[in-house]
């Protein structure tokens, strides 16, 4: 089975989709695809009707909360919505930036989610908040994977500590191939899209793909590219499907 989480960088605004996405989207071939930094709204019923021909026709989609972004979840399986909440932030950035569904004819559940740029108590609260739901799904078949602003082989980043400690309890935090997950405006590169994977399920392959051929995934201020953020590909053994 294989898993594809892509930050579209909308920025808390309904932004216009590149029709380069479909091509890419056609490229990876996901059995599931997990859209966050996200924004639905009354102009997405063409992405509705292009992810359906790509053979990715069942679909969930977090509530819009207090005016952020969100997580489309769709999906070559039926979906069930899930009954796990994001964790409960002040401002509600953390539930709306967080989406469980369940795939029964497969027995596997995933969550999609972006972790919110907070700083200082607000981030911590956040991430002990995170670990504690992932923790209470000790046990299931389930992954969680998105743009968690953070990456656990740079210990500078104090929130790594807190995928080490998942890493340290059973969970399987793969490293992907490729040099970055997300590109700054001046260039440099940084890994912060991962997946949290039960140990219930083998991982066969994670990778970046920031670009395939002439197709431009990902660039600088989004330059001829869909976002700044590569697409993360996560490869379950087939056990999962």
């Amino acid at each position: 089975m294989r898993l594809v989480s892509w930050n579209l960088a909308h920025q808390c605004r309904e932004a216009p989709i590149s029709p380069s996405f479909f091509d890419a989207v056609d490229r990876l071939a996901p059995d599931i695809l997990s859209l966050n930094e996200y924004v639905h709204g009354p102009s997405r019923g063409s992405l509705i009707e292009s992810l359906a021909g790509l053979g990715l026709p069942h679909l969930k989609v977090s509530d819009r909360l207090n005016g952020h972004n969100q997580v489309l979840i769709a999906s070559r399986y039926p979906l069930e919505l899930g009954e796990i909440a994001g964790p409960a932030t002040a401002n509600l950035g953390g539930e709306a930036n967080f989406l469980h569904v369940r795939v029964p004819r497969a027995g596997v559940e995933f969550v999609g989610l972006r972790a919110p740029s907070y700083t200082g108590t607000a981030l911590t609260g956040y991430w002990v908040g995170l670990v504690n739901i992932i923790q209470a799904c000790a046990g299931r078949r389930i992954v969680f994977l998105g743009d968690l602003n953070t990456d656990p082989e740079q210990p500078r980043r104090r929130t790594a500590r807190y995928l080490h400690e998942l890493r340290g309890s059973g969970w399987t935090v793969p490293v992907p191939d490729g040099e970055w997950s997300f590109i700054s405006k001046t260039g440099v590169g940084t890994r912060i899209d991962h997946a949290i994977v039960a140990s219930a399920l083998q991982v066969v392959g994670a990778r970046y793909v920031a670009g395939d051929g002439a197709l431009k995934l990902a660039a600088p201020n989004r330059v001829d590219a869909v976002s700044d953020h590569a697409a993360l590909v996560i490869d379950l053994a087939a056990g999962a499907a």
